[in-house]
């Protein structure tokens, strides 16, 4: 495979297919591209063309998909979480599958990103998927665990 002449292959506990399929030119331009790191659309919509629950489409435990709001921006992994329209409270880039998923690979089920590749990790680490979902609403709601900041005086 011509990409990986430049590009190291990595190994995961979990592969999002086409990427251990070597099928790069898939979700990338080979030459050039308007959008981050090659991609042949932006990430929601390139993430959408296989993920998103078509009604005349077959399910499949080896091509998970979604259902979203007809505008595609409410439903996952709850009905009314966004995915699309607003920006992550953790990095400040709209939200969007990669906010919470891997592209490539990871040590995850369902690609999702552990608790240390989240900006600030959350000090209480149950599970890495809850850490990860906390760490952001607790960022959202004010609440901040990180070990550098005082902790508030009891009145």
């Amino acid at each position: 495979m011509l990409c990986l002449e430049c590009h190291k292959a990595e190994t995961f506990a979990y592969t999002h297919l086409p990427y251990e399929s070597a099928m790069c030119i898939r979700c990338h331009s080979p030459h050039v591209s308007s959008n981050a790191h090659l991609l042949r659309a932006a990430v929601n919509q390139l993430c959408l063309s296989c993920h998103l629950r078509n009604p005349e489409g077959l399910t499949s435990r080896y091509l998970p998909t979604i259902t979203l709001t007809g505008d595609n921006r409410i439903g996952h992994p709850y009905a009314m979480h966004p995915v699309a329209g607003i920006l992550d409270p953790l990095t400040g880039d709209e939200m969007s599958c990669t906010s919470c998923h891997r592209a490539h690979g990871g040590t995850q089920a369902s690609l999702l990103k552990a608790g240390a590749e989240i900006p600030e990790d959350a000090l209480n680490q149950n599970t890495e998927t809850n850490d990860m979902c906390r760490k952001c609403h607790m960022h959202m709601w004010g609440i901040d665990q990180s070990p550098k900041k005082a902790k508030r005086k009891p009145k």
